[in-house]
């Protein structure tokens, strides 16, 4: 294996800097493993208040839902609900438990 000029590690982070003075940035194998669950922690979590805000749709409980500028709107009989995607979550589970 060759290894360029410079060569620095970084806790998990590889620094690499090529003759042509290049900076490469790579991680190994556990960080990438660390990288691709934390993707697919996030896709889960997307996942799962998609279908609370569907939920809450068809109980009539809201209008619309969605991401807006890193935030999370619902829009709700009037007023927009500027939330944190955590928060959002258990707005909606509260909504959707409510008794009628």
């Amino acid at each position: 294996m060759f290894i360029p000029e410079s060569y620095l590690l970084l806790t998990t982070y590889y620094l690499l800097l090529t003759p042509r003075y290049s900076l490469i940035i790579f991680m190994d194998a556990e960080e990438m493993l660390k990288q691709q669950l934390k993707e697919e922690g996030d896709l889960i979590a997307i996942n799962l208040l998609n279908e609370l805000g569907n939920r809450a749709i068809e109980m009539g409980l809201i209008v619309g839902h969605g991401y807006h500028g890193g935030k999370y709107e619902i829009l709700r009989k009037g007023e927009i609900i500027t939330l944190t995607p955590q928060e959002a979550q258990t707005y909606l589970q509260n909504l959707i438990a409510e008794p009628e």
